[in-house]
């Protein structure tokens, strides 16, 4: 499970490639490098870029966060 810490970062990298911050090249480079470093971050970044685009409602939105998940499984 992720720290707030670690969603925080995964929000921030988030917001800086959806605004074009980030090119795609390096975009495209650290989803890779991250698949192998941090396989959780990288879930959540990648849904992020390919879904939770679709879902937002506005360029600033973020999904919120639920803590505490695993107790209720």
């Amino acid at each position: 499970m992720l720290s707030n810490t670690e969603i925080t970062e995964i929000e921030y990298i988030f917001i800086l490639i959806d605004h074009g911050v980030i090119p795609y090249r390096v975009t495209l480079l650290y989803l890779e490098w991250l698949k192998y470093k941090n396989v959780e971050r990288f879930a959540l970044l990648n849904w992020m870029l390919k879904r939770w685009v679709f879902f937002r409602k506005n360029k600033f939105h973020l999904p919120k966060r639920i803590l505490g998940l695993n107790n209720l499984i």
